[in-house]
């Protein structure tokens, strides 16, 4: 399956972060789409990702996250 960044795939510049409307929906359709944590809940931006077309979705953190884990 094709994997594309969100920050690759956005109209916004905070498309990095998978916020509403803000994936381009051509770029995602049938990717697994990797978005930076940060601002909106994680579930919305899964949300986003299957709203745009995209199977799947890998959140990552940032450096501003480290290698911080929230169960």
């Amino acid at each position: 399956t094709p994997f594309i960044y969100a920050g690759n795939a956005s109209n916004s510049t905070s498309g990095n972060l998978c916020m509403m409307g803000s994936l381009i929906p051509e770029k995602v359709k049938g990717k697994i789409v990797m978005c930076d944590r940060g601002v909106n809940a994680r579930v919305q931006k899964g949300t986003v990702v299957k709203t745009a077309g995209g199977v799947g979705m890998v959140l990552s953190n940032t450096g501003a996250n480290g290698e911080e884990l929230v169960a």
